[in-house]
C-alpha cells in the first residue's frame, strides 16, 4: 500500500510531496524505497535534486534509479557520482556510470575508462531474468563510452 501511495504521489508532482517521498525512499522495504524514488523521478523540477542526491549517496537499487534522473536534470552533477561509481563493486552502478560518462564525460575521464576497457570483465547476472540475461561486458561498454567521448571532443574541435 505504501509503495502504491508513493507512486501516486509522484504522478501529482506536487513539490509539497518531495519531503515525504524522500523519507519513504529511505524505507527498509525495497519496494517502498524504489517506488518512492521512482515517484521522485517523475518530477520535472530541480527542487527534487537534493532528495535524489541523498538517495544516490546511499548506493543500491534506489540510488541507481535516482542517479538516472539526476543525469536528466543536471548532467554535471551526475558526473560526480558516475566518476565515483566507475570503480563500484555493484555492476549496475558501473553500467550507469558508463552511460552517464558517455553522455557527459570529458577527456579527463579517458584514463579511468581505458583502465576499465583494458581489463576483460564479463559479469553474468545470476538469479535475474530467469537465466535469460546475457553477460555484461564492462570492457566493451567502457570502449563504447570512450568512443562517445572522443567523438564529442572531435565534434567540438570541428565547430
Amino acid at each position: 500500500m505504501r509503495a502504491t501511495a508513493a507512486r501516486e504521489l509522484g504522478r501529482l508532482a506536487d513539490p509539497a510531496f518531495i519531503p515525504p517521498l524522500a523519507k519513504a525512499a529511505e524505507d527498509p522495504n525495497l519496494l517502498v524505497a524504489t517506488s518512492a524514488t521512482q515517484a521522485l523521478c517523475q518530477y520535472d523540477d530541480r527542487r527534487v535534486l537534493p532528495a535524489l542526491r541523498n538517495i544516490a549517496n546511499k548506493g543500491g537499487l534506489a540510488a541507481s534509479i535516482g542517479l538516472s534522473r539526476i543525469a536528466v536534470l543536471d548532467g554535471n552533477e551526475a558526473l560526480t557520482f558516475a566518476r565515483k561509481w566507475l570503480s563500484s563493486v555493484d555492476v549496475t552502478e558501473r553500467v550507469i556510470a558508463l552511460r552517464i560518462l558517455g553522455e557527459n564525460g570529458d577527456a579527463s575521464d579517458l584514463p579511468a575508462l581505458r583502465a576499465v576497457a583494458e581489463r576483460k570483465l564479463e559479469v553474468v547476472a545470476r538469479q535475474r531474468g530467469f537465466g535469460l540475461m546475457p553477460p555484461i561486458d564492462l570492457s566493451r561498454a567502457a570502449k563504447a563510452t570512450i568512443a562517445q567521448i572522443e567523438n564529442r571532443i572531435e565534434q567540438a574541435r570541428r565547430n
